[in-house]
């Protein structure tokens, strides 16, 4: 059976040589429906800021929420001890906003890596900062 095997593998081996003699890996074309680089930078670029995105506004309405709790302030030293909505959204959308042009700057002079450094720290800076007011308990 082995012998068989072997026998097939070879013959069709010789006749591929045969019907294109000068084939060879690399003439091969890349393949069509393959997402490009670009895309794909610009896929994970916008998703990893779309989350930062989304952090800032759990961090903004949650603390908004524990402030209503008369034991509860602001741990911001840049804010009040009881900042409005707008007064929150200001300063941290700015920072985002910074975060995001500093990535995209990165992204632009081709140091990939670094364009996703500031959309990940500020997206688990606030996470956390959000979840805090949780385990604060101003949410009795």
């Amino acid at each position: 059976m082995k012998s068989l095997c072997l026998l097939l593998l070879l013959s069709v081996t010789c006749t591929a040589q045969q019907i294109m003699p000068g084939a060879t890996v690399t003439s091969r074309a890349p393949l069509p429906d393959a997402p490009s680089h670009a895309k794909l930078f610009k896929r994970t670029f916008f998703a990893a800021h779309a989350i930062l995105l989304t952090s800032v506004v759990y961090d903004v309405e949650v603390t908004h929420q524990g402030l209503a709790h008369p034991n509860c302030v602001e741990g911001n030293t840049d804010l009040s001890y009881h900042p409005t909505r707008g007064q929150l959204y200001a300063e941290n959308l700015g920072i985002a906003a910074g975060l995001s042009a500093f990535d995209y700057l990165l992204h632009r002079k081709h140091f990939e890596p670094g364009a996703y450094t500031g959309a990940v720290y500020g997206s688990i800076l606030h996470f956390h900062a959000g979840t805090e007011w949780f385990t604060r308990g101003c949410f009795n």
